[in-house]
């Protein structure tokens, strides 16, 4: 069985990005995602942002990154989630939301996820996220976002 952790992202060892870090971290996104990415992972490390960026590990190996921010006091944002290309369908997207979830549960109540693509809207509904139907809500969390589409919600 494989286990699942989130590791609090912190660059080290003279990296100045998690990105360049972990290489992996590239396999995730087209090149014009990563760098947004990349700059939002950056941007949140060395400024006094709310939220935090994990690493995601399969058995002490990072696979993926992912985070939150908080959007209300009930509400959170999930943070650039995704997993490497090569470590797919595996089951680490599942289990690192869980733990996010479980990690703040006793702050909030809801994840949200503004997608931009149906595509990506319909891999987060596959994680259990549904569609945000509460037009005020969407509002708030795309405008917490920056932009998107779609906002997809779990409950915690």
């Amino acid at each position: 069985m494989v286990k699942i952790t989130l590791a609090l992202a912190r660059p080290t060892n003279g990296y100045e990005s998690v990105f360049d870090q972990y290489p992996i971290l590239h396999n995730i996104w087209d090149e014009e995602k990563t760098k947004l990415a990349k700059e939002a992972a950056d941007e949140w490390l060395t400024a006094t942002c709310d939220g935090q960026i994990f690493l995601i590990e399969a058995n002490n190996t990072v696979v993926g990154i992912t985070g939150w921010w908080e959007i209300s006091q009930d509400d959170a944002g999930l943070r650039w989630h995704g997993i490497a290309s090569g470590e797919r369908n595996k089951g680490y997207s599942l289990a690192a939301i869980k733990a996010l979830k479980d990690k703040l549960s006793c702050v909030f109540k809801f994840l949200h996820e503004a997608a931009y693509t149906e595509k990506a809207a319909a891999y987060f509904k596959k994680l259990g996220f549904t569609e945000q139907s509460d037009h005020v809500k969407k509002c708030e969390v795309l405008d917490s976002a920056g932009g998107g589409n779609f906002v997809l919600t779990i409950s915690i």
